[in-house]
This record gives structure tokens, C-alpha cells and sequence, in this order.
């Protein structure tokens, strides 16, 4: 055993896995569907972003560890992906914080997070 990777306590052992997890970024590919909907809505125009973000069709982006609970998931964060989660979860806050006060000026900028998530974790 590895003092810095010890083996997973039993209860690790009894949830099932982050589904998805991408092999080269260790973050599930699941976590994209957090900002898939408010992008493609993006591409509509403003307008209806504001329009469905208030009916309630696009939801706040959740954390990482929201997403994916670490008392119902195995190895949520480990030593592979624990900056990339960290980034993740910093850009959940923004975007989370721009939708709330989203108008033309700062449109630009959610679009930039939210294809940043999306790399964050797609690519490495």
C-alpha cells in the first residue's frame, strides 16, 4: 500500500463509480450536460436565455461534488482530477453568477465559461 494513494475504504468500494469518467481529464464527460442546454440556448439569442433561465428550463450549474455526490459516488475527487474540479467548480459559481445578472454586456462572457467548462472536462 501507498502512504499518498491508500487503497479505498470498504464503504468506497460500495458506490458505484462517477459514470463516464474521462480517461485523460479524470472528470465524468456526465458533468458537460451542467452547461450543454444553457449553451445551446446561447445560440438562440439572449433573449430566450433570460426567458428560459426564469422558466426554470435552464438551471444553475451545479458544483462538481453537487453533480456527483461523494456520499453516493466512489473517488469523486482524487489527486488526478482535484484541480480540474476546482476550476470546474470556480466556473460553476461565475456562470451561476452571470445568469443571474445576465444581460448584452456580459453575454460574451458566459459564452467563454461556458465553452471553458465544457474543455475543462473534454480536454486536457
Amino acid at each position: 500500500m501507498n502512504e499518498n494513494f491508500p487503497l479505498p475504504s470498504a464503504n468506497e468500494q460500495e458506490k458505484p463509480p462517477v459514470p463516464q469518467l474521462n480517461p485523460l481529464t479524470h472528470v465524468s464527460q456526465d458533468y458537460v450536460n451542467e452547461v450543454a442546454s444553457t449553451l445551446s440556448f446561447l445560440s438562440l439569442g439572449i433573449d430566450i436565455v433570460k426567458q428560459e433561465y426564469q422558466a426554470g428550463s435552464i438551471q444553475k450549474a451545479h458544483t462538481y461534488q453537487e453533480r456527483f455526490p461523494e456520499d453516493s459516488y466512489a473517488n469523486v475527487i482524487t489527486p488526478e482530477n482535484e484541480q480540474r474540479v476546482a476550476q470546474i467548480n470556480e466556473l460553476a459559481t461565475r456562470i451561476n453568477e452571470l445568469l443571474d445578472t445576465l444581460s448584452s454586456d456580459n453575454q460574451g462572457e458566459l459564452k467563454e465559461a461556458l465553452e471553458k467548462m465544457v474543455k475543462l472536462v473534454q480536454e486536457v
